[in-house]
C-alpha cells in the first residue's frame, strides 16, 4: 500500500492497527503457554521462523511512537480514532518495561 496516498487520518488507522497486531503476536511469543487455539499457534511458528518476541517488540514501540505523532497532526479525532490511540497507550505502558 502506497502511503502518500492516505491521509494522515487513514495512516494513523493503519499504523495503530499495525501495532496492535505486532503486540498480539509479541504477546503469543512471549507467552506461548497462553496460546489457546490452532490458529493462534499456527500464527506464531510462522512469525517465530522470521522474527523474535523482542523484535516485534522493538517494532511495535517504534510503529506506536510513529502513530502518536500522526495522531497528534489530526485537526479532529473522531471517537474511534481516540479509542485507538487509548489501546497504543495501553499496549506501550505493556511492552515498554
Amino acid at each position: 500500500m502506497e502511503t502518500s496516498r492516505l491521509s494522515e487520518a487513514q495512516r494513523f488507522v493503519a499504523q495503530a492497527i499495525r501495532c496492535l497486531c505486532l503486540e498480539r503476536l509479541y504477546e503469543m511469543l512471549d507467552n506461548p503457554d497462553r496460546i489457546k487455539n490452532e490458529l493462534d499457534a499456527a500464527q506464531a511458528g510462522w512469525v517465530s521462523h522470521r522474527r523474535n518476541a523482542e523484535s516485534l517488540r522493538t517494532s511495535a514501540g517504534q510503529g506506536i511512537i510513529e502513530a502518536k505523532q500522526l495522531f497528534a497532526g489530526l485537526d479532529q479525532p473522531t471517537r474511534q480514532q481516540k479509542v485507538l490511540r487509548a489501546q497504543l497507550e495501553k499496549i506501550q505502558s505493556l511492552i515498554i518495561h
